[in-house]
């Protein structure tokens, strides 16, 4: 599963935070949070640690960049979450569905407990936009 953070680099769900910090050409942008580890743009950090919008990341845990979820920091969970069943609701990959599940992202489509639209595809094209 990859992502595109906003310019034309294809980088691993998993490895979005890493590459936040050390590899892409916008690091000078992003820190690392002190209370949940994940990477936020230098501009936030200091309101989103001072109003505890994060949660601490759990020992042996890693977090979902796209759903915020936490889940054990291995592959096989990775995998899991990203394209099982009952895996990550903001998974834009997973089987071409988005799920109705609203979710605590506060950017993304899901945000503030708005349903995110499910698509299919129909003789005439797309359906549900």
């Amino acid at each position: 599963m990859a992502t595109n953070r906003k310019h034309q680099e294809v980088v691993e769900v998993s490895g979005q935070t890493e590459h936040l910090l050390t590899e892409c050409e916008s690091r000078t942008k992003f820190a690392k949070c002190p209370r949940c580890s994940e990477a936020h743009e230098k501009t936030e950090l200091d309101r989103y640690v001072t109003e505890k919008i994060c949660e601490p990341l759990a020992e042996g845990m890693a977090r979902c960049p796209l759903c915020e979820t936490q889940i054990l920091a291995n592959d096989e969970s990775w995998k899991s979450h990203l394209m099982g069943h009952n895996g990550c609701p903001l998974n834009p990959r997973k089987g071409g569905k988005k799920s109705k599940l609203p979710v605590k992202d506060k950017k993304g489509p899901g945000a503030a407990g708005k349903q995110v639209p499910r698509q299919t595809r129909g003789k005439k094209g797309v359906k549900g936009r």
